[in-house]
């Protein structure tokens, strides 16, 4: 098992920031659904697991306390992330350009009005039907794929 530590997301999302300030120079391995990062830990295939319970715009992550609630893992330590959200685009491209937000659900929903993130919600209901937003699995990749489709 070594340092291993699993996380639920991609390379670049907040749990793994948060891992690396759990377990400082710790192996991290990125995986893509909670069930996976639980069922790692319960196996005993990684040193620890590192996935969100609370976020403080969207609320509880109903998921995580449902796999809390199966008793094979339990928490051991907490870390806060502060969440910060950009809408990104290649330089010099103006916002009354940009056709297509993509984002991962959780991000889009979150509350705040006076907030960008509130800003990019209203701006994407108004301006693209759902069926033209894409949902992405992480914002990381939504970044990766903007700069891949473009470069």
């Amino acid at each position: 098992m070594g340092d291993l530590v699993a996380y639920q997301g991609e390379p670049g999302a907040y749990s793994e920031a948060a891992s690396h300030r759990l377990f400082p120079g710790a192996e991290l391995e990125p995986l893509r659904t909670l069930h996976q990062v639980f069922d790692r830990v319960a196996s005993g295939a990684v040193r620890a697991g590192v996935v969100p319970l609370e976020n403080s715009q969207a609320g509880s992550i109903n998921e995580t306390y449902d796999l809390l609630a199966r008793g094979d893992v339990h928490i051991v330590g907490e870390a806060v992330v502060r969440v910060d959200h950009a809408l990104l685009a290649l330089p010099g491209i103006p916002l009354e350009y940009v056709k297509r937000v993509s984002s991962h659900p959780a991000a889009l929903a979150h509350r705040p009005a006076n907030s960008l993130v509130g800003a990019l919600r209203a701006f994407g209901k108004a301006a693209l039907p759902r069926s033209k937003r894409p949902s992405l699995r992480a914002r990381t990749l939504t970044a990766v794929t903007t700069m891949e489709t473009r470069c």
